[in-house]
């Protein structure tokens, strides 16, 4: 049901962000690349992808002594795709083409007079 995702773990890192690909298929091909348990067929991704969030992927340490835990979040910003995302998002940012760059009238979606109508009228409300 859906095209992209972010997927943070606890403590609101990422271990996932782009499109998930027919099926879920690059999701599930970079979780398993890592080590994870495969895929059955028939299984729901999204139920599968928190399994894998939940295993304890042992890898070899950096100085390739004792195995240690798969820290997922290092392993996305170690990986080919975080890279591709980190350039898209410096073209679009850096974009010489003026008609590509978002403006704003204002900091605010509303004026200040209206926000703070608003808000006091939503306190009336909540004090009744």
């Amino acid at each position: 049901m859906f095209d992209d995702l972010l997927l943070l773990k606890k403590g609101g890192e990422v271990v996932f962000q782009g499109e998930l690909g027919v099926c879920s298929s690059n999701l599930i091909s970079y979780f398993e690349s890592l080590g994870s348990t495969r895929m059955s067929r028939g299984e729901n991704p999204a139920s599968w992808m928190l399994n894998v969030l939940e295993e304890k992927i042992m890898v070899k340490g950096e100085d390739g002594g004792e195995e240690e835990p798969l820290d997922f979040a290092k392993a996305w910003k170690e990986s080919y795709n975080y890279g591709v995302i980190q350039l898209q998002v410096s073209e679009a940012t850096e974009s010489p083409d003026e008609s590509k760059k978002i403006t704003f009238d204002s900091k605010y979606a509303v004026k200040w007079y209206r926000r703070d109508m608003l808000m006091s009228q939503r306190l009336v409300l909540i004090y009744w």
